[in-house]
């Protein structure tokens, strides 16, 4: 793997959350789809940037069960499967939701159902306020 691939992971990686506060934030954003990521870096690098960031969610929780390796390898997966279309600042939103209890309390334990489901809850939030920006914007082309 190229120096420049690599680089560009370790930049996604630490990209500052703290400016991302809304869903449309994360519309807006110009960083790279999952599906983006997987075709430039390939899976096994994609993988490992989720797993990386659900390693730091289950640290930074201090959960009485939190992930195993097994779970989280899992877990990783199915994001990539089913939220490829979701970019880097989604996955940094949704984490930070988690973190700060915005979805709900994990009842000091996470797991895929629950890890999945925010995300499931997240991507029709996603779809539908994506749905009304575009309305708007139609709108918005349409008077003129």
């Amino acid at each position: 793997m190229s120096n420049s691939k690599e680089n560009s992971l370790t930049t996604l990686q630490h990209s500052d959350s703290r400016s991302l506060i809304k869903v449309e934030d994360c519309i807006n954003s110009s960083m790279p789809s999952l599906a983006k990521i997987k075709r430039k870096e390939g899976e096994e690098k994609t993988l490992s940037f989720i797993k990386l960031e659900l390693i730091r969610l289950n640290e930074l929780l201090s959960l009485k069960r939190p992930m195993t390796e097994t779970q989280i390898d899992f877990t990783a997966q199915v994001i990539l499967d089913e939220f490829w279309m979701l970019n880097v600042s989604d996955l940094k939103l949704v984490f930070k939701n988690i973190l700060t209890g915005k979805c709900g309390n994990l009842y000091e334990s996470l797991n895929p159902p629950k890890t999945l489901s925010i995300f499931r809850e997240y991507l029709g939030v996603r779809m539908n306020i994506g749905a009304e920006m575009s309305m708007r914007q139609h709108q918005e082309h349409k008077q003129f």
